[in-house]
């Protein structure tokens, strides 16, 4: 079963361009508040903390939105270290969505859509994302405490 595991993880990681989680198929959310949002890291029970990340928009997937934003919808700028599961919604055949900082280096595909899940772990120091070949115009940064 284990073996079964890593084999499915793998190829799916290989779907999304390299990264080092295994994306699933679960919905996730984007925002476009502006909003300051701190997420504890695991709820009471225990639970990894969700955030979600987006590129493109549903009604418009070309747009040059990227956002990263807690489960309210309020952007994130700062968060505790800790481990959590990054859930981004890429909408776009043009767009990717790329995180990277400490620890961290996780993107979905360019031309690839579709939701992807990434566990990571955010370590303190600062991290970015942003869309691989739209970097100019589509980034963002938070930090971890």
């Amino acid at each position: 079963m284990i073996a079964l595991t890593a084999l499915s993880t793998l190829l799916l990681t290989s779907a999304c361009g390299g990264s080092s989680s295994a994306p699933t198929a679960e919905p996730s959310g984007s925002a476009s508040s502006s909003t300051t949002a701190s997420t504890a890291p695991a709820d009471a029970s225990g639970e990894r903390t969700t955030i979600y990340g987006s590129v493109g928009s549903k009604d418009n997937p070309e747009s040059f939105d990227i956002n990263l934003s807690d489960a309210g919808g309020k952007k994130i700028t700062e968060l505790p270290a800790g481990n959590y599961a990054l859930k981004v919604t890429d909408n776009a055949t043009i767009h990717n969505f790329h995180i990277m900082g400490p620890g961290v280096d996780d993107k979905t595909d360019v031309q690839g859509t579709g939701d992807a899940t990434f566990d990571i772990t955010l370590k303190k120091g600062t991290y970015a994302y942003e869309c691989d070949p739209h970097t100019s115009s589509m980034h963002g940064s938070f930090t971890v405490s």
